[in-house]
C-alpha cells in the first residue's frame, strides 16, 4: 500500500467517526509495549510518518524490557517504566529461545505473554497515568497488543486501530472469527519452515494444536494475559478479547503479492513495507 493512501484510510476513518475536526487538530495515542527492536523500528517509523504528515502523535512506551530506544525522532515520546523490566530481562525468553535454538516453544510463550499481563496490570492501576492520558483528549487511539484496546476504552478513545510488526497472528485471527486454515496456513509461532508444502503429519500436528488450545480455552495469547488482569482485578472487570473485537481497522505488516493465501475480513488492510526507511545512497569510493 502507498503511504499517500494509508493517510487517506485513516483520515476516511476518522471522518466516518463523527470526528468532524480539522487534520492539524488530529491527537493520536500511539500505544506500544517495548518488546523488540524490530517493533520499536516499526512503531517509531509509522508514528514518524503521521507526524510529517501533519498529526500530533503521542507515542507512549510500556516497559516490557528497560527502554534502550524509542525509534520516533518526530513524535512526543511518553515512558511508562514498570517493574516487570528487571525480571523479563532477567528470565528472558525471546533471548532463550535463540540461544537454545527452541522456536517458541509453549513454555517461552505462556513467560512472554504473562509478563505482557503484569505490564497490563501496572498501566491500567496508575490512576495519575491514565489521568494524564484522558486529560490529551486523543481522537483516535494505535495500539499492538489487547492491553492496548482496554486502555483506549478507558480514557473514552472510541476510534481505533490495531498495527504491530508482524503479519496476522492467530490471536487475532481467533478473536474475530477468522477460519484459521492450517492445512497450510502456518503459525506465527514455532511454525513450520516448508509452509505452505506441509506434510501430512504436520498438518495433523497443525489440526490437533488448534483443538488443544483455542478450542480449549480460546486465543493462548489473551488466555495468559487474561488470567494476569483477573487475578489483580476480578473476574470481569476487562475483557481483553471484547477491547480486540472492538477495534475499527487492522493494519497487517504484510503484502497481498508474498503471503500465503488465507481468510480476511473487510477492516484488515495489509500495509507491509510502510516502516521501511529508504534506502541512502552508497558513497563513491575512488
Amino acid at each position: 500500500m502507498e503511504i499517500q493512501n494509508f493517510f487517506v484510510v485513516i483520515l476516511l476513518f476518522l471522518a466516518f467517526s463523527n470526528a468532524e475536526i480539522e487534520k492539524k487538530n488530529i491527537k493520536i495515542l500511539q500505544v506500544m509495549p517495548f518488546i523488540a527492536y524490530s517493533h520499536v523500528k516499526f512503531q517509531g517509523h509509522l508514528a514518524d510518518l503521521l507526524v510529517a504528515d501533519g498529526y500530533d502523535v503521542h507515542l507512549a512506551i510500556h516497559e516490557m524490557r528497560p527502554i534502550t530506544a524509542v525509534g520516533s525522532n518526530l513524535a512526543k515520546i511518553i515512558k511508562f517504566h514498570t517493574s516487570v523490566a528487571k525480571q523479563e530481562n532477567a528470565q528472558n525468553p525471546i533471548k532463550a529461545v535463540f540461544q537454545n535454538k527452541t522456536a517458541y516453544d509453549d513454555h517461552a510463550c505462556i513467560l512472554f505473554w504473562r509478563s505482557l499481563g503484569h505490564v497490563c496490570k501496572e498501566v491500567l492501576q496508575n490512576e495519575t497515568y491514565k489521568s494524564m492520558l484522558k486529560f490529551e483528549n486523543f481522537d483516535l487511539g494505535i495500539g499492538q497488543d489487547p492491553c492496548a484496546f482496554v486502555l483506549f476504552k478507558e480514557l473514552g478513545i472510541k476510534a481505533t486501530i490495531m498495527a504491530g510488526p508482524m503479519p496476522l497472528m492467530d490471536d487475532v485471527e481467533y478473536v474475530h472469527g477468522i477460519p484459521i486454515q492450517r492445512s497450510y496456513n502456518n503459525f506465527i509461532f514455532n511454525g513450520y519452515i516448508n509452509a505452505p508444502y506441509l506434510t501430512f503429519m504436520q498438518r495433523l500436528g497443525a489440526t490437533l494444536e488448534i483443538l488443544t488450545k483455542y478450542i480449549g480455552y480460546g486465543s493462548p495469547t489473551n488466555f495468559e494475559m487474561q488470567k494476569v488482569l483477573d487475578d489483580s482485578f476480578g473476574k470481569g472487570k476487562y475483557n481483553l478479547e471484547e477491547a480486540m473485537q472492538d477495534v475499527s481497522l487492522i493494519f497487517s505488516n504484510s503484502h497481498e503479492l508474498i503471503d500465503i493465501a488465507r481468510p480476511t475480513m473487510a477492516k484488515v488492510i495489509p500495509i507491509g513495507g510502510l516502516a521501511m526507511i529508504p534506502p541512502k545512497a552508497l558513497t563513491e569510493v575512488n
